[in-house]
């Protein structure tokens, strides 16, 4: 991994991990901190750490595992609100930037369920929105 790569993320998902704690309206926000704050902030450690003591470019393996393992708590976490969206999906375009910059590929097990949780949540604060509309709408009338 090259400096200007950890810099970008760090200062991209520092900007929308700020935009998080923004109050929003929705429900989802009225029962919680959006979940996948704290799996992108575990995997940003676990992968700052493997970075700090990769050897010759080399992890050690007991670190490779919970980076693994922080890398799939992120990826099957559903955003709830839309500024876990806008974090999840922005980390996704820089993961998936950095997989192609690299001659990597992500399996096709991890593939589905990253796409999956981007679906699942689309579709959920679309549906929110719909039916907060729909009441506005109502109340007005």
């Amino acid at each position: 991994m090259n400096n200007s790569r950890v810099s970008r993320r760090r200062g991209a998902l520092g900007v929308l991990a700020a935009a998080g704690s923004v109050a929003m309206t929705t429900p989802a926000a009225a029962t919680g901190p959006d979940p996948i704050f704290a799996a992108l902030d575990a995997w940003r450690r676990a992968d700052a750490y493997a970075l700090c003591v990769a050897v010759k470019g080399n992890i050690p393996e007991k670190l490779a595992d919970q980076h693994h393992e922080a890398f799939l708590v992120v990826i099957r976490t559903r955003p709830t609100t839309l500024a876990g969206l806008a974090a999840f999906t922005a980390w996704t375009r820089e993961w998936t930037d950095y997989l192609l910059a690299n001659g990597s590929i992500m399996h096709d097990e991890d593939l589905c369920t990253l796409t999956a949780s981007i679906a699942d949540a689309t579709a959920a604060l679309v549906k929110e929105g719909r039916g907060a509309l729909r009441r506005y709408e109502n109340a007005r009338s």
